[in-house]
This record gives C-alpha cells, structure tokens and sequence, in this order.
C-alpha cells in the first residue's frame, strides 16, 4: 500500500527547496552572500528545516515495528535512495565543472552534494542506536531522552573543529561531512515533534507560544553579530529552533492555502515531492557569472528589489529542474539509478 501524503508537509518541503536554490543563487551565480539581504534570515532555519522535516518523515509510529526494521535493509534502501545519485551527481559536477576530483571527494562539501550524504548517515546512524536500545529492552520515555542527549552530544562536537583536523583524521572528518552533523539534533527534533505531535499542537496553537518564538528568533538575529565571538553555537541553536518551528507551524496552520485545491499549494507540492531531483540536478543549471547583477543588489540595498530577481531567476531553474526530472523518469530504470525513485517493476 502506497504511503498516504501530508499535503501541507510536501508544500514545506517545496518551501525549503525554493529557499535553498535562492541561497545558491547568491553563492554560485551572484558570487557572494549578499550582506543586507534575505539570505541572512532564511539560512538560520533553512537546513535546519529540512532536516527537521527529515526526521519528522522518517518516524511513522507504531507501524514501523510492522515492516521489515531491518538495519541492513534501511541501509541499503537509503544508499540506493541518497548515496547512489548523490555520487553519480558529484562525479557529473567534476567532468562538466572540471573539478580536482580528490579534492571534492574528500572535501567537505562534496560539491554541493553534502546534504544527502550526510542524511544518509542520519537515518543510518538512528536506524542502530534505535535498534540497539530496543535490543536492551529500554524504556520508550528513556530511549528518547538519550537519543535527544546524543544528538545534542553530536551538535556541541560538530558545530565547530576541535584540534587540528589535517593528515588521516582530517580525511575522516571531511570525506564524513562531519562538521555538517550538527544538523543530527534538528533530525532527532523532528522525530520527536512527529512522535510527541499532540502536545506540539496544542503548544503551538497557542498564540503566546507562537509570539515569544517569534519574538525570540526576530530579537536573536537581530543581536547575532554582537555575541558571535562568545555564543554562536547559541544563536544557530535558537535561530534554528524558532525558525523551524514558526516555519513548520505557519504551513500547519494554512494547510488549506497549501492544499492541492488552490494554485499555489499544487506549486509548492509539486517542487516538495521533487525535492531530490530538483536538489541533484539545480546546480547545473544555476546561471554563472552574474557578479554584475550582485553587485547590483548589493549597492542597491533593496532585499525587495532582489528578491523579486532571484525568485524570478529561481523559477526558471527550478521548472526546468522538473522538466529534466520528468525527461529522466521516462525510464523507470534511469530513474531508479539517478533519482533515487523505487526500483521498477520488470514483471
């Protein structure tokens, strides 16, 4: 039985890749971050709630001790899903951009394929630990509080290097992406959000609730720059939190606006059940050298002005990113190997 969709969770996900090709437009194509813009706010919370998502989409209750739970299957099922394209992509991105392939390799970034990879080692990584603690006949409350431990454990290692990460452990702690694993704890939020997600609601239908995130995300952001040197492992924590859970709680609240009943929510459903494809194939078609136009902006100081540009630009990018992925899932086995989709049926 095919799994049912949450409309409003596949129009944030679309939300979350509309913002990460915005954020790539400035990097690659503007060549530079612009200073005075929206980017600042959105990169707070934007990976954040993608992970975030992640781990609410990855918990499914007691249904999961009904299905094959198996390690070694989630493995497999994930390396096919995340690590296949993501490498087949990277290794596209060094022929067309001619990259140093060692370098990318075992650079962090992976050439802008990080986040799958990354994602991969999550689902991994909860898959064992919750298997583990399972087989010690752990308490279910008890289980949560050390998996939420381990993951804030991971975000105070990973959030900045400890030591010199060059020679042999600089090659582990890179080719893992592992000064991106912070993400973990945002990961583990999001199965908690999904498997406590009653006393979210009542939490968030709460408006008191919901002005003091707001509150406390506007006046954190505001103050970032003055506290970075002494807490900006408490700045991307809470800009990150009250970030994804307004962001979260706004699609929750107009889940009827994203619906597949009104125009803008088929868009945003469309790019959310997308998003893999859109997140592989989006960096080839990104536009380079238009440091012109960033430069333009950034004496312009109008994030208004730019915004309306780049979400132009990135409407473009990304209907030609559906428009290629469709190209591609002509064939069922090309799709299978490149996007990650389910293996076809040959009978």
């Amino acid at each position: 039985m095919a799994k049912q969709r949450i409309e409003y969770i596949d129009a944030l996900r679309g939300f979350c890749m509309i913002l990460v090709v915005l954020y790539h437009l400035g990097m690659f194509s503007y060549g530079m971050v612009l200073s005075k813009s929206y980017y600042h706010i959105f990169n707070f919370f934007m990976l954040p709630l993608f992970f975030f998502v992640s781990g609410w989409c990855c918990y499914r209750g007691n249904s999961q001790k009904k299905e094959r739970h198996d390690i070694l299957y989630i493995c497999r099922d994930k390396f096919k899903q995340l690590i296949v394209p993501s490498c087949l992509f990277m290794l596209l991105s060094i022929y067309v951009f001619e990259l140093n392939i060692r370098n990318t390799i075992l650079n962090e970034w992976k050439a802008g394929y990080w986040f799958t990879i990354v994602l991969f080692f999550f689902f991994v990584f909860y898959a064992i630990l919750q298997r583990f603690l399972v087989k010690i006949r752990m308490k279910d409350r008890l289980l949560d509080v050390i998996l939420s431990i381990l993951a804030f454990l991971v975000f105070c290692s990973s959030l900045k290097p400890v030591g010199d990460v060059s020679g042999l452990f600089g090659y582990f702690y890179n080719g893992l992406s592992f000064s991106q694993w912070w993400y973990f704890l945002f990961f583990v939020i999001g199965i908690m959000v999904r498997k406590y997600f009653d006393i979210f609601v009542r939490l968030t239908d709460n408006q008191f609730v919901v002005a003091v995130l707001l509150a406390v995300f506007l006046l954190t952001f505001m103050c970032r720059n003055e506290v970075a040197h002494v807490s900006y492992g408490i700045n991307v924590l809470v800009l990150g939190l009250s970030g994804t859970f307004l962001s979260f709680t706004f699609f929750r609240k107009k889940q009827s606006f994203f619906s597949k009943e009104t125009f803008c929510g088929r868009i945003f459903q469309q790019i959310g059940i997308r998003t893999l494809d859109i997140y592989m194939i989006h960096y080839f078609l990104l536009p380079r050298h238009l440091d012109m136009v960033g430069r333009f902006l950034q004496l312009a100081e109008n994030p208004v002005i730019e915004f309306f540009v780049s979400l132009i630009i990135a409407a473009g990018i990304i209907s030609l990113c559906l428009l290629l992925s469709e190209i591609i899932r002509l064939s069922p086995w090309l799709a299978h190997v490149m996007l990650g989709a389910k293996k076809p049926n040959l009978n």
